[in-house]
């Protein structure tokens, strides 16, 4: 059984039913593998929901594990912020904390994103 954490965009495409994203995560679950998400995917996925949504998304936030961000996982994510800038590439802040969530917790990073994630020693799978 591996980790996967589903960063926003899976979440996203999963509540909206995006037929690829649906089977993707359904595969993986039906597979045994334990799917998770940390604190940031779920304050993105509700900063862009309506009322109307929210009940869905809380049943499929409630649904998976939950990855919490330590403070040593967050000095590692300042951490990556600072090295990548150094080499002229800029990272959000968010980004960084579900790199360092997923590598922390020994998950791949699921993730339509690719190129947000240059973090050496990070497992990434590329969403349909």
């Amino acid at each position: 059984m591996a980790r996967y954490l589903l960063d926003t965009t899976v979440l996203i495409d999963y509540l909206q039913g995006e037929r690829k994203t649906v089977e993707l995560v359904a595969g993986l679950a039906n597979q045994g593998h334990e799917l998770g998400i940390c604190c940031v995917n779920v304050a993105e996925v509700y900063s862009g929901l309506g009322k109307e949504d929210r009940g869905k998304a809380y049943k499929l936030i409630n649904s998976l594990g939950f990855y919490e961000i330590s403070r040593e996982i967050a000095i590692e994510a300042g951490s990556y912020r600072f090295h990548f800038a150094r080499k002229g590439i800029t990272l959000t802040v968010s980004d960084t904390l579900i790199a360092a969530t997923a590598i922390a917790y020994g998950a791949t990073l699921v993730t339509a994103n690719v190129r947000d994630y240059p973090m050496e020693g990070l497992a990434v799978l590329q969403q349909p």
